[in-house]
């Protein structure tokens, strides 16, 4: 039975290894983990810096949990090879098990190995029960998060919604609740933790008191695990439902979308326009990978809403204008990505090329279709929250140049983020997070530097409107000639 089930493991992690390992993603949390621990450890006593690294480490975990290793528990490409084995139901069920919860493990361990070597005044053994009980918090929040998928999985909007809010909570609370943590200052054990003792992470912490390790503390998290192990081993794996028909954000979108195609869209771009603009966003698995960087500017409008009047808020209500282009290159990474990629032979048979005048006229209906779905209403909702959130003098001079600098950035990061024709490649192959560093960090950078400029030098709706039209101008000049460069020879 035993080697079933090592043979099942092997399969599942063999499949998911086709992405390869997400090695920024663990840079990332063990940096995170590194930079934060050594800031809480120097104010907080044992027991407060548990429940801290804990709840890091979950929130960190909870972020890839509903977004790439979502997608590989969504679609797992060994499934049908693993079901074909001769093995009862019970070894494929642990065999799946096990693998989501070394995944999990190997994702967790970048931020809890760091906690464990920063943790202050521990020994040896309190510094491995520290990664001990991390793991069982982890993996707790994992089963939790992993029944809400399947729950939610059958009606997909929800699910979206679900990870946008998740994506939110996490990132705000990196930011607003530091400051609680380190207010737990030398709490002696969970008995002295007030509030915190409804905490799921407090519970974990428990073995961790003033006077050293408590052993008897450690049914609390042994109790958890348990339970966990259970949730991931019984719960079914999340399987989206299959919907056809408009959204409600497609019905919006129909009038500006048949105005840009008479105003905006040539004729040899109208093939790539429309096959993207109606195909790309019913790309289900594409959705729930991208739908999530929603909640990062949730995160910085529920800051803002929390802010009195003033410079500060002004400010950062000017860098939410400017943060759609932020998530161009991971959206723009993801457009050749299909569930269906085999049908790409429809365009194989097409008379496109990457290089010629048509394969670029389809590239530019394509990066028009994109705009289309994604910047205009992100720029109309911004857009409103601006005039609510500061007043309509504000919005005036600075929405619409916001969004000229964010269609403007659609062009220059289009070819630096998109490796091939629309919806021609598997997800794993069109997508490579290790590639998306530079383009987020110039799209990052540079959006934010120009929020702080626009704030300062655009003063009054008109200086608004000439910047825009401007670069609406620059854009159109750049257009012209990128169709004008000359058609390579064969």
């Amino acid at each position: 039975m035993l080697r079933r089930i090592t043979a099942l493991l092997r399969a599942h992690l063999g499949a998911w290894r086709s992405i390869g390992l997400p090695v920024m993603t663990l840079a990332v949390h063990a940096l995170v983990a590194s930079v934060l621990c050594l800031l809480v450890g120097r104010e907080v006593g044992p027991f407060a810096y548990a429940v801290f690294v804990f709840s890091l480490a979950s929130a960190l975990v909870a972020v890839p949990l509903v977004g790439e290793l979502g997608f590989l528990l969504r679609s797992d490409e060994a499934a049908d090879f693993v079901e074909a084995l001769p093995a009862r139901r019970v070894e494929r069920v642990a065999a799946k098990a096990l693998g989501v919860l070394l995944a999990v493990s190997g994702l967790a361990t970048a931020s809890l190995l760091p906690a464990a070597v920063f943790a202050p005044g521990f020994a040896i053994g309190a510094r491995l029960l520290l990664v001990a009980c991390g793991l069982a918090t982890v993996w707790s929040a994992a089963a939790v998060l992993l029944a809400l998928q399947g729950v939610l999985a059958r009606v997909p909007a929800l699910l979206v919604a679900l990870e946008a809010v998740l994506v939110a909570a996490v990132f705000l609370g990196l930011i607003v609740t530091l400051p609680r943590f380190i207010a737990l200052g030398d709490a002696s054990g969970i008995e002295a933790a007030g509030a915190w003792m409804n905490w799921p992470p407090a519970w974990f912490a428990a073995p961790f008191g003033a006077e050293g390790v408590r052993l008897l503390e450690l049914w609390r998290p042994a109790v958890a695990l348990v339970c966990a192990a259970a949730a991931i081993t019984l719960l079914p794996r999340p399987k989206l439902a299959t919907t056809t028909g408009s959204s409600p954000l497609d019905t919006a979108l129909r009038p500006i979308a048949a105005l840009a195609r008479r105003a905006w869209v040539s004729k040899d771009e109208r093939a790539g326009f429309d096959f993207v603009l109606e195909a790309f966003p019913r790309e289900r698995e594409v959705a729930m990978r991208t739908a999530p960087l929603l909640g990062i500017p949730l995160a910085f409008l529920w800051v803002a809403f929390g802010m009195e009047p003033g410079g500060e808020k002004t400010s950062l209500v000017a860098l939410i204008l400017f943060t759609p282009g932020i998530y161009l290159p991971v959206i723009l990474s993801h457009l050749p990505a299909s569930a269906s990629y085999e049908a790409r032979w429809l365009l194989d048979g097409a008379p496109l090329a990457e290089d010629d005048a048509s394969g670029r006229a389809f590239h530019e209906g394509a990066r028009k279709a994109v705009a289309v779905r994604y910047l205009v209403p992100l720029a109309l909702v911004l857009g409103l929250v601006a005039w609510q959130q500061i007043g309509l003098e504000f919005a005036a001079r600075l929405a619409l140049p916001a969004a000229a600098v964010s269609l403007l950035a659609l062009r220059f990061l289009y070819r630096a983020s998109v490796d091939g024709l629309p919806l021609t490649k598997p997800t794993e192959e069109a997508v490579r997070v290790d590639q998306l560093g530079g383009p987020l960090m110039v799209a990052g950078v540079g959006l934010a530097v120009l929020s702080l400029v626009a704030e300062r030098t655009i003063t009054t709706p008109l200086l608004g409107v000439a910047a825009a039209v401007a670069l609406f101008v620059l854009d159109a000049l750049l257009a012209r000639a990128v169709r004008r460069l000359p058609v390579p020879t064969t």
